[in-house]
């Protein structure tokens, strides 16, 4: 019995968070409706999610993350979601980016300054997932941000 137990404790220890894909993980606190938990604690809150035929928007605040297809390389945002989760995407300034606006500033992804946005998991309507990205001001200024999301739609 003790074996099993260990053996028990060991399966719930390595079981991912379902914000995990993409070779991107989560350990912080889950992100309540609405919500990007960002790794230092920081919150935004009244965030969503939108989506057109091309386009896709992920927001909180004033933390944005554009999922645009050029209609060749990339699937759309809506086309990426009905093949299956996870969808990961390549955040640089060509198609998918993030703007974020702070007390530091206006910072950016760019062709240098690069992430990850992974979409890992659905609960009804509602999307998990997280983002890592390195991050360029407007003054050159570089700064790394990890976060975990849980948006609903906006329409």
């Amino acid at each position: 019995m003790r074996h099993f137990l260990v053996l028990l404790s060991l399966v719930g220890a390595c079981a991912g968070s379902p914000y995990d894909a993409c070779n991107l993980s989560w350990s912080g606190e889950d992100p309540a409706l609405g919500e990007i938990i960002f790794e230092d604690g920081r919150r935004l809150v009244g965030g969503s999610y939108n989506h057109t035929i091309r386009n896709g928007r992920i927001s909180a605040g004033t933390f944005t993350v554009n999922v645009r297809s050029d209609g060749a390389d990339e699937p759309s945002f809506d086309d990426a979601l009905v093949v299956g989760l996870p969808v990961c995407r390549h955040l640089d300034r060509e198609n998918d980016s993030i703007l974020f606006n702070d007390s530091g500033g206006t910072w950016m992804t760019d062709a240098d300054h690069t992430g990850t946005l992974a979409i890992a998991s659905r609960e009804g309507q509602e999307l998990l997932g997280m983002v890592s990205a390195e991050l360029v001001s407007t003054g050159g200024e570089t700064r790394h941000v990890r976060a975990a999301f849980r948006l609903g739609p906006s329409d």
